[in-house]
């Protein structure tokens, strides 16, 4: 019952994921090896020595298909994870996209010419155009200087 609880709850992401397939995993295989040991005590306890070979019948299976489980829970919850992960997660810029010069040259990216027109655009609304810019710090000019 926990199990299946366990897993129709969708992960809240890509740790949580891999996390409950961990978990998944590592519950298969301890109720398979303790179900090796507690199956025959309790068909002991319920039919005597039939049910003590039962138990064992009933263990041996288990510690196979148990750990078998496991590792289907951990690659559906893993994959649930990923899933989730990709569904919600949005691409983000890691720079501002390159300004282009009114004469359509490709030249080298340059962060401030980037941020500024990005700056502009949103300002302006993609009504005017940067021409050209200048520093406003003796440090960026001497950056300049070096290139």
């Amino acid at each position: 019952q926990k199990r299946r609880e366990a897993m129709n709850k969708q992960p809240a992401g890509l740790r949580e994921g891999i996390t409950r397939g961990g978990k998944g995993l590592v519950s298969g295989f301890v109720s398979g090896i303790t179900g090796i040991v507690t199956k025959p005590i309790k068909g002991a306890q319920k039919e005597g020595a039939a049910g003590f070979f039962k138990g064992v019948g009933k263990g041996l299976v288990g510690a196979v298909t148990r750990p078998t489980g496991g590792i289907i829970d951990m690659a559906s919850s893993t994959f649930q994870g990923i899933k989730r992960a990709t569904e919600t997660s949005e691409v983000e810029s890691l720079r501002p996209p390159r300004f282009f010069n009114e004469d359509g040259v490709i030249r080298p990216y340059r962060l401030r010419d980037g941020s500024g027109n990005q700056m502009l655009q949103n300002i302006q609304a993609y009504r005017e155009w940067i021409l050209t810019h200048s520093s406003s710090s003796e440090e960026e000019e001497e950056e300049e200087e070096e290139t």
